[in-house]
């Protein structure tokens, strides 16, 4: 009985159903974006231009996959969301000392890495459901396929590519992981709760579980690699040994390779991490 009170309550919180945790994972992860933007790109910024950029890196992806989709942006509908961001820009302006220790704090730059992944996880996982609703199955598939992936994709890493003029600078050394675990992410929630083959394929083992149960497992992994690249680095990829076999087998040039820029670790508005990496940080030296 207490064990399955125990993944009842794990399961709730990795989907965020337990009183205030929304609201919860949601100041935690405009604060970590936040945090990252005033280490980073807005260091030196107008603060007018610091704010605004705080809200492209941080929502971005609910702005953009929602247009694409013809839906309102996350923006427009919660309203919370707009206090928060305001909130954690403050704070982390003022006090940036102090707010960037605490982030670095151990124990808790992990608890705040793996609740704001939390949030980020179940952000991108909601947009594929919402994108599965909406598209219609081609005739190639008994799902439509690409679309909720991708479109998940952008939800849960456009702010990278925001504003516009950027361009694909953010790609230019390859590509860093919150590109990569929203990519991941989205594909893999899409084929455990939608695709009728996995499931099927899953049943013996599973049985007839159901999608928050997908996407529980889903959040709960990047969730955890999250708090990892606390420990390790930015630059941890639990998928690297599978990269190396595919640019092995293609041919294609792996970041780094033969004077080819590495990718850049993760960037404001998808946390990987807590706190902004320490200059020459020498776990993140050892995962380059």
């Amino acid at each position: 009985m207490a064990y399955d009170m125990s993944l009842d309550t794990a399961h709730d919180f990795l989907l965020q159903d337990l009183p205030y945790m929304p609201e919860v994972c949601l100041f935690i992860y405009a604060l970590v974006g936040a945090a990252r933007v005033k280490s980073g790109p807005a260091k030196n910024m107008y603060w007018a231009q610091s704010l605004v950029l705080t809200f492209l890196m941080c929502f971005g992806g609910g702005i953009v996959a929602p247009f694409l989709l013809g839906k309102p942006p996350v923006i427009l509908i919660n309203d919370l969301l707009v206090v928060a961001v305001l909130g954690s820009w403050l704070v982390v302006n003022r006090l940036e000392e102090p707010v960037g220790a605490l982030l670095r704090a151990p124990v808790i730059s992990q608890a705040l890495a793996f609740m704001a992944e939390v949030f980020r996880a179940n952000g991108f996982c909601r947009m594929v459901q919402v994108a599965f609703k909406e598209i219609p199955a081609g005739k190639y598939y008994p799902i439509p396929f690409w679309g909720p992936v991708l479109l998940g994709t952008i939800a849960g890493c456009a702010g990278m590519f925001l504003p516009f003029d950027k361009g694909l600078a953010s790609i230019k050394g390859g590509s860093p992981w919150p590109l990569q675990s929203a990519f991941y992410g989205s594909l893999a929630f899409h084929l455990l709760a939608h695709d009728p083959h996995v499931r099927a394929a899953l049943a013996p083992y599973a049985g007839d579980y159901t999608a928050d149960a997908a996407r529980a497992c889903v959040v709960a992994f990047f969730a955890a690699v999250a708090t990892l690249q606390t420990y390790a680095g930015p630059h941890f990829n639990p998928f690297s040994p599978l990269h190396r076999v595919a640019y092995a087998i293609s041919g294609v040039k792996a970041p780094g390779a033969n004077g080819a820029p590495a990718a850049a670790p993760a960037t404001a508005g998808a946390p990987a991490g807590a706190a902004p990496p320490a200059p020459d940080s020498k776990k993140d030296k050892k995962n380059k």
